[in-house]
């Protein structure tokens, strides 16, 4: 374990086949379990891309990615919808997230604090490099009590067991709901669709192709 300004960072532990950069185990001052889902970013600065999608630098070139704390939520909902340990039981885990975004420094009208990501930004919160006080804050409020083990085995006895069933999530997206969660690229090609679909819709017709293997997510992304 690593320990920080009194918080244990006890285990990294795969959830999904998506990347999660670990995970953080604890108990509050209620002694109530948390796990805090922690995404790590290296990125420098932003600027406003398509829908809620933003562009940074990567790969050696100017690349669409999803705003951290839409990203990382999607990872929270997705697990609190498909790990029995997070929707099970009397007392499941809590399951929270955040994103620590160490090289980045803010500016003034910075778009990954728009006004437009506030609802995200609230229950999702990022932490800039000058935020690292407040990161420790927020890891050690919910987990800073210790016994992360324990929770920790209770995570890893859990199985995967989705808490809603095929037709009642296409049932709920005709009506407006949005129940199938979209991870990491999927959401960012599903932003793409949406913003190509309207300057199509004001020309008429026109065909967008969505390539992508087996279990990528192009039947969630239609039918959301």
């Amino acid at each position: 374990g690593l320990r920080d300004n009194g918080v244990m960072i006890e285990y990294q532990l795969p959830l999904t086949s998506k990347r999660l950069d670990f995970i953080l185990t604890g108990v509050d001052h209620t002694s109530r379990e948390h796990a805090i889902i922690v995404e790590l970013k290296q990125w420098e600065k932003t600027k406003r891309g398509d829908g809620d999608a933003l562009l940074t630098f990567l790969g050696g070139g100017e690349r669409p990615v999803l705003h951290p704390s839409i990203q990382v939520g999607h990872y929270q909902m997705y697990l609190s919808d498909s790990h029995t340990a997070f929707h099970e039981g009397n007392s499941p885990i809590r399951l929270g997230a955040c994103s620590f975004l160490h090289n980045y420094q803010e500016e003034l009208g910075d778009p990954l604090f728009d006004s437009s990501f506030d609802v995200w930004l609230h229950k999702y919160p990022i932490f800039t490099m000058g935020k690292t006080d407040g990161l420790c804050e927020h890891l050690y409020a919910y987990t800073g009590r210790g016994k992360g083990t324990a929770i920790l085995a209770k995570i890893e006895a859990g199985r995967y067991a989705a808490s809603k069933k095929l037709m009642d999530h296409v049932a709920d997206v005709i009506e407006g709901e949005p129940s199938y969660v979209l991870l990491d690229e999927q959401l960012v090609v599903f932003e793409r669709v949406l913003a190509l679909s309207k300057r199509v819709g004001e020309r008429g017709k026109g065909v967008l192709i969505i390539k992508g293997g087996p279990g990528t997510g192009k039947s969630v992304i239609a039918i959301n």
